[in-house]
């Protein structure tokens, strides 16, 4: 059984002594309440900025900033204008009383105040708080709690310590849209009505309803197993479609269903959108397969989310299409700058978090310029879940588009951050340091910065001004470019020492996805900590001419001869050419099968003449393969020109494929056309689950990385 958890109205108590503090907490100590202290009008809106009160107790003699300007600045925030505000002075003079009316105030208590009226007003006026918050947090057509309210409720669950499981159900209404046609929109109102009242007889604390927005409806399940979840969205529908509905004065009866999606944290993801996205992916691909049922999600059902696009503009997050930098698809910073000028509610400043990547390596030369795009999109992504992860979320957010590699997020706020700023840079810290760990493994140094700016509406400029002064203030996260470095220093001492390459490299397998035995081999770096796969860029760093791979492959072969039982794949080095380069392969390892494996950037160059020159004058022993193949429009012709025996897939469009249906879409397409020439397919460095998971969907045959070789190591 769940237990009951009491949220406790808050108060924020606002004195300049210590002992007046005291008093006022002393006389409301009957009444239990959290409470949040301030000493100064700056210190106030300070904790303003972070935590809403249920109601607001200042005197009017403050330092800094007056109790008066305090009241002004909280009927001016769209989020704290309706918070009740008492004031507490030692005057009881009529003008100073008028004076606090007229900047918003609801009572006034001179002091020595009396304890039972400083009661009987706080009561009173969060009781009235809570009625007109209540308003503002449900539906008016159905009482159900609105979009904004489930929000709130779904962050609490997700950031209680104890929660075990947490499930989500979207539900919408099949056909609804020819139920208002036919019947009328006050007949459909009607429906909506009904589907309502049957959610709140369920409503408990496992199972709490809001309608999200026209037929669309979500539930969320505490502690509740997706499989749960599905035996109790099932009972709804029926209940549901054994109701008759009529229109006014008609004798026809109608039934009406719902489709559902249903997905479960942790177990299925980590935020509130993820969730949300993936619960709507399986509401999507029930409504697909012909409604009336419910689905619980499956990677393979990834694809666009309407959600998290109705999330992110609702929260205020500006994305413009006609404004869009092409790559990124990131809007540009002025047009930005617009919106937010043009914004409804009055903005006193601006939050600014700047986070620039600086390539290690050309890597445009090394996999071409498409897989960059691949990581960018990761990257656009992971920007957006560090920001929702670390701040408000109902806070605005404006992401620009990339300057050589930077981010520049925009921060309105409601509540001015100029009254504390290292509030906010220390969340400018932890949305760095995020979203450092999720891009760890790209080839990127991350330099950070993050301050707060005055807002001037009419002068735009000094804006971009103040944040180009922020830009040259980045500093560095991590070196990762000495990492590397050191690496392949290692690589090269070995080659001139004539040393042995184990210590600084180490065999790796590709695995079979179904009896997950190794079916390939590879080499990389040993170093553990390092988990992306750059064994193309460590040979192109360490090898210059053709006596250096010559040398190399001798150590290699001398070293690891006695553990390759598979097929090894090794990438080619652009400084020596391919025949070459293959008979040398060829005659290191003559009683091995070797895969020479050509980026498809390098292969778009090669005409197609000499591509099946090259491939039917190889070693007996050695094959070609496409390596880190990004599916460019070229694709089908290189593989139908040439002899490949194998092909494999960029890890830059395997990182994070559930959340990118497009990639799913060109992959599967792809792995099919390879089916038909017989060529097997490959998966480089898989790191997550969900990965795997799409992989499995799209029947990809073997795959490397740390998650598959934990598995192997399971099994």
């Amino acid at each position: 059984m769940k237990e009951l958890r009491i949220t406790l109205k808050t108060v924020l108590v606002v004195a300049h002594l210590e002992e007046d503090v005291a008093l006022i907490c002393e006389a409301l100590s009957d009444i239990d309440y959290d409470y949040i202290t301030a000493h100064t009008g700056i210190e106030a809106l300070g904790a303003i900025t972070y935590q809403l009160p249920h109601i607001i107790i200042s005197e009017i003699d403050l330092p800094e900033l007056n109790g008066y300007e305090l009241c002004r600045k909280i009927r001016t925030g769209i989020k704290t204008r309706l918070i009740p505000f008492i004031f507490i002075s030692s005057s009881d003079k009529v003008d100073d009383r008028i004076t606090a009316l007229q900047t918003g105030a609801d009572a006034y208590l001179a002091k020595p105040f009396n304890a039972d009226e400083l009661r009987a007003l706080v009561r009173s006026k969060v009781s009235s708080f809570d009625e007109l918050y209540q308003l503002s947090i449900t539906d008016e057509l159905t009482r159900l709690y609105n979009r904004r309210e489930f929000l709130k409720r779904f962050a609490g669950e997700l950031e209680n310590p104890h929660a075990t499981a947490v499930s989500l159900c979207i539900l919408d209404l099949d056909f609804f849209k020819k139920v208002n046609d036919t019947y009328g929109h006050q007949t459909g109102d009607l429906v909506l009505m009904k589907l309502a009242e049957i959610l709140k007889t369920r409503s408990s604390e496992c199972f709490f309803p809001a309608r999200f927005g026209g037929e669309e409806f979500v539930i969320l399940f505490p502690e509740t197993s997706a499989a749960s979840a599905t035996i109790t969205i099932d009972e709804l529908r029926e209940e549901l479609m054994a109701t008759p509905f009529r229109q006014a004065g008609s004798i026809e009866v109608f039934h009406i269903s719902f489709s559902a999606g249903i997905a479960e944290y942790p177990s299925m993801a980590s935020t509130i959108s993820e969730l949300l996205s993936r619960a709507d992916q399986a509401l999507y691909a029930a409504k697909n397969d012909g409604r009336g049922r419910t689905y619980v999600f499956r990677p393979i059902m990834a694809r666009n989310d309407r959600f998290w696009e109705y999330l992110r503009t609702r929260k205020g997050t500006f994305f413009e299409a006609p404004f869009n930098e092409p790559v990124s698809k990131l809007p540009y910073l002025p047009q930005t700058l617009e919106q937010i000028i043009n914004l409804d509610f009055e903005v006193r400043s601006i939050g600014v978090l700047i986070i620039k990547l600086e390539p290690l390596f050309n890597l445009q030369s090394l996999r071409g310029q498409r897989n960059i795009d691949y990581d960018i999109e990761n990257i656009k992504f992971i920007i957006n879940w560090a920001c929702e992860c670390n701040f408000p979320s109902d806070t605005h957010l404006a992401v620009t588009n990339f300057f050589s590699y930077e981010v520049v997020a925009l921060f309105p706020s409601i509540v001015d951050f100029s009254y504390n700023p290292e509030k906010f840079k220390g969340l400018c810290r932890d949305i760095s340091m995020d979203f450092f760990i999720f891009i760890l493994n790209y080839f990127f140094d991350i330099y950070f910065s993050g301050d707060v700016i005055y807002f001037e509406k009419g002068n735009p400029r000094k804006l971009l001004e103040e944040i180009e002064h922020i830009r040259d203030r980045v500093y560095l996260l991590d070196n990762k470019r000495d990492f590397f470095i050191n690496i392949f220093n290692e690589v090269r001492h070995a080659l001139y020492d004539s040393s042995s390459l184990k210590g600084v490299l180490e065999i790796k397998s590709f695995y079979n996805l179904v009896s997950m035995e190794p079916s390939y081999h590879y080499f990389s770096s040993s170093n553990f900590i390092i988990k992306t796969d750059f064994t193309e860029l460590l040979l192109s760093k360490s090898i210059a001419k053709s006596d250096d791979f010559e040398k190399f492959m001798r150590l290699f072969a001398e070293s690891f001869s006695g553990e390759i039982e598979c097929p090894i794949v090794i990438p080619w080095v652009a400084a020596i050419e391919i025949d070459e380069y293959a008979r040398l392969l060829g005659r290191a390892l003559p009683d091995k099968k070797v895969v020479l494996m050509l980026n498809e950037s390098v292969l778009e160059s090669i005409p197609a003449e000499l591509l099946a020159g090259i491939a039917s004058d190889l070693p007996r022993n050695v094959s070609l393969g496409i390596d880190n193949c990004y599916i460019g429009n070229d694709i089908l012709n290189i593989l139908s020109t040439a002899d490949f025996s194998l092909l494999c897939f960029s890890e830059n469009i395997i990182r994070n494929i559930h959340l990118f249906p497009e990639r799913i879409k060109i992959i599967n397409g792809l792995k099919l056309f390879a089916d038909e020439l017989g060529i097997p397919v490959l998966a480089r460095n898989i790191l997550l689950e969900d990965e795997f998971q799409i992989l499995k969907d799209l029947r990809i045959s073997h795959a490397s990385g740390p998650f598959i070789a934990n598995l192997h190591q399971g099994s």
